[in-house]
């Protein structure tokens, strides 16, 4: 759904982009910035933060933005954590 919205407002993405170490969910690419974007699944309210770790982790563990640093551009990694109980997106 994600990646539909995304394709619809004509903006640049990469999706399950694979690295020698993993692979991240989603890359959007802007003209002065990359978004390396993770996405989690907490099944209730009280997994978010640990969701949200969790994913911080894998991202730097796996080094998903190392392949855009150096580039001139800014490079932002976010993980979006869907708490299915409240039926939300978390930052």
């Amino acid at each position: 759904m994600f990646v539909m919205l995304l394709r619809g407002a004509g903006v640049i993405y990469f999706a399950e982009v694979h690295t020698f170490k993993g692979r991240s969910d989603v890359v959007i690419v802007f003209k002065n910035k990359v978004v390396v974007v993770e996405f989690k699944l907490a099944k209730n309210s009280s997994e978010v933060e640990k969701k949200r770790k969790e994913g911080e982790e894998q991202m730097k563990s796996r080094d998903y933005s190392s392949a855009y640093e150096g580039n001139n551009k800014k490079v932002i990694n976010i993980v979006l954590v869907a708490d299915d109980e409240k039926r939300q997106i978390v930052l």
